[in-house]
């Protein structure tokens, strides 16, 4: 505003004054208009939205990186059911070789509802006889072992566990898990260790017995006394120890089997059904 107004009063003036007015020096120009101009400047900032970049869509990708982790997700869960499948119609196979039947079983899965402790454990099945599981039938999970049915209800049923008390468990010793006993084999019944709360069997071998410690237990029962034809190759468990047997230690070893499922925490189970027809 100064510096309008000595404009003005030198337009007034005498050419030769005006001149010398107009000939101010920049610096003391600049010096009176350099902070009016910065308020104006101020006060324009102001009014006007400020310009920003515009930011990156994280949710997008957070969105992406959610449904690429759900699509693995599903892939390992289809390949997961795929090989139970296979491994059901393995399982399927090697029972109807053992039974010399094509068409004499199907398998029921069914979730674990409840369970009870040692000394005679259970799992409450959360199917019965109205999906024609009966009490005999055979339980087991990837060709190993869990039980045989004790009783059923129209909608539930209750496993009694191999390690429960009294549970008859006549085994051969094979080295792999795939191969099928012939009955050739020499059997051995396998107890119940009752000094770690039944996680363990043992079996009395022979010192110069061939069988050596990561053998599989097969259930084999040759003459059905105590379990179905169908139950014949399961796995009861695995040799994870061989030592001196106590009564016996000079002529006779103990075989240490443990089953390699946890027996009371399984979720689900499958029941091995007799064809009705």
């Amino acid at each position: 505003m100064f510096a309008v107004f000595v404009l003005a009063i030198s337009s007034l003036l005498p050419a030769s004054f005006a001149g010398r007015v107009s000939f101010v020096p920049k610096a003391i120009v600049n010096f009176v208009l350099i902070p009016t101009t910065t308020i104006l400047h101020g006060f324009s900032s102001s009014v006007r939205p400020p310009k920003t970049l515009p930011a990156a869509n994280i949710n997008t990708f957070e969105q992406l990186q959610a449904e690429y982790a759900a699509a693995t997700a599903l892939i390992r869960q289809l390949q997961f059911e795929s090989e139970r499948l296979r491994d059901e119609n393995d399982q399927l196979r090697r029972y109807h070789e053992l039974n010399g039947s094509a068409n004499s079983l199907h398998i029921v899965r069914t979730q674990v509802s409840g369970s009870t402790q040692p000394p005679n454990p259970t799992l409450l099945i959360s199917k019965g006889a109205n999906h024609g599981i009966a009490i005999g039938n055979v339980a087991f999970l990837d060709g190993k072992l869990v039980g045989s049915i004790r009783f059923t209800t129209p909608l539930t049923a209750e496993i009694k566990l191999i390690n429960s008390q009294a549970v008859q468990l006549p085994v051969v010793f094979k080295p792999t898990v795939g191969d099928i006993p012939e009955g050739s084999e020499e059997q051995y019944d396998l107890t119940l260790n009752t000094e770690d709360d039944g996680q363990t069997f043992f079996a009395q071998i022979d010192k110069d017995s061939p069988v050596e410690i990561g053998f599989w237990a097969h259930l084999y029962d040759r003459y059905n006394q105590y379990w179905p034809t169908e139950a014949k190759g399961l796995i009861v468990g695995q040799i994870i120890d061989i030592i001196p047997d106590p009564t016996n230690p000079y002529l006779v070893n103990r075989a240490i089997i443990k089953p390699t499922i946890e027996l009371q925490r399984l979720r689900e189970v499958d029941i091995l059904v007799p064809d009705q027809n």
